[in-house]
């Protein structure tokens, strides 16, 4: 469990004030890394002990320890630039390389296209169609992929909203106000967060209803997806890339949306009388 992940499953039980300096630490973990004590104090305009003492309360013995964990995090989190450093001294030019670079997004939707089973693809369907709503979780890059199915969701009069799960307390006061029958989408990717595995986890003990989209059937989430789908996400340049996902999004909302034709077509007409009678 990394610092950041520490914190979040800490902040639930922090005071006011603990939680204060712990969305400071979340939102600023690059720059932490190298802040003194006095500093931080100034920042967040809280007493030296008292960051001294939150630091014992999520497992730190000093704050050079809390210091070094959010090094230690930093560190792990530069490994991705690494592959595109190397990848770039490798290319000599966009026209001796774009084949390659062409190449390898094809291979990423053929794999989508090739993984993809007409039952999940009828089964996820189903689960979106008759769910009161749809909320969808992703981190990092993957986000780019929930917020273009909430794009389109919304665009066929699914209702449909981003699950933050940035903090426990979040997460919980979401939890509270979900609606009954939902269904949840998660789109993840390497590196796994920690967090997304953990509450899909906790949704499927739950009986909710989670749509996976992935990498892998070897993804730390699959095993508790109701349907997952999953495609390569190799990449010439970037650590990851959403081309094959953003295919199977597009399938599934094809799919949903010939589902829902008689739905769709009756909200276009009542919207069109709606423009006629008001925006003459």
């Amino acid at each position: 469990m990394d610092i950041i992940d520490k914190i979040r499953a800490k902040y639930t039980n922090l005071s006011k004030t603990q939680r204060k300096i712990a969305d400071y630490l979340l939102e600023n973990s690059n720059r932490v890394a190298f802040m003194t004590l006095k500093k931080m104090s100034e920042e967040v305009n809280v007493a030296e002990v008292t960051i001294l003492s939150f630091s014992k309360k999520i497992g730190c013995n000093s704050f050079m320890d809390l210091k070094g964990e959010f090094q230690t995090y930093i560190k792990g989190k530069s490994v991705h630039p690494e592959k595109l450093s190397t990848a770039l001294s490798k290319i000599e030019s966009i026209d001796s390389n774009l084949a390659e670079i062409i190449s390898s997004e094809m291979k990423c939707v053929e794999d989508a296209i090739n993984k993809i089973d007409v039952k999940d693809i009828k089964n996820a369907t189903k689960l979106i169609k008759e769910a009161s709503k749809v909320y969808l979780i992703g981190a990092g890059i993957s986000e780019a992929v929930t917020n273009f199915l909430l794009l389109r969701l919304k665009h066929l009069g699914i209702s449909a909203e981003i699950f933050n799960i940035t903090s426990y307390h979040l997460v919980s006061l979401q939890m509270s106000r979900r609606l009954e029958n939902s269904v949840f989408i998660v789109v993840t990717l390497p590196t796994y967060t920690k967090l997304v595995t953990r509450f899909t986890e906790y949704l499927r003990e739950n009986d909710n209803s989670v749509i996976v989209l992935t990498d892998s059937l070897k993804s730390p989430v699959a095993k508790f997806a109701n349907v997952v789908f999953s495609c390569s996400t190799n990449s010439v340049l970037f650590f990851n890339t959403i081309t094959g996902l953003i295919s199977i999004s597009n399938i599934l909302l094809t799919s949903l949306a010939i589902e829902s034709k008689e739905e769709i077509l009756d909200s276009i007409e009542q919207l069109k009388a709606f423009e006629e009678r008001f925006l003459e």
